[in-house]
């Protein structure tokens, strides 16, 4: 039923699902990903999934092998793999800043520690 709602839905637009953390990802939700990966009359559908690289489940890593060997047979599919690192202080004071309007680094930092309760909060 979800593959035949996927074409129809998708003749006329593109879709694009994002699924994040598949590291808890059960059976029966890998197999219907493995499911939409084979449906060749499928079109303009996109799935962007991340999961955490320390380390998959044995469940996880079985499927991405399963996808793989899909998009090796099926011209529609094609699985790309980036790896992305934690961000480092600097540049999480340089997303606070945009977030927070241009705030100096120093009282970006502070106003999350302070809201939450963090250490080294000056008050309330």
């Amino acid at each position: 039923i979800v593959r035949r709602l996927l074409r129809i839905v998708t003749r006329r637009s593109t879709m694009i699902w994002t699924i994040d953390d598949l590291q808890w990802a059960d059976i029966a939700s890998l197999d219907l990903l493995e499911s939409i990966f084979q449906d060749d009359d499928l079109k303009n559908f996109y799935i962007l999934g991340t999961y955490r690289q320390d380390p998959p489940s044995a469940l996880l890593q079985a499927s991405i092998r399963s996808i793989e060997r899909i998009a090796q047979r099926h011209k529609n599919v094609a699985m790309d793999h980036v790896r992305l690192q934690n961000l480092d202080v600097d540049q999480v004071h340089s997303m606070l800043d945009d977030v927070l309007m241009g705030s100096s680094s120093s009282q970006s930092s502070a106003r999350p520690r302070r809201s939450c309760g963090g250490s080294g909060s000056s008050g309330g």
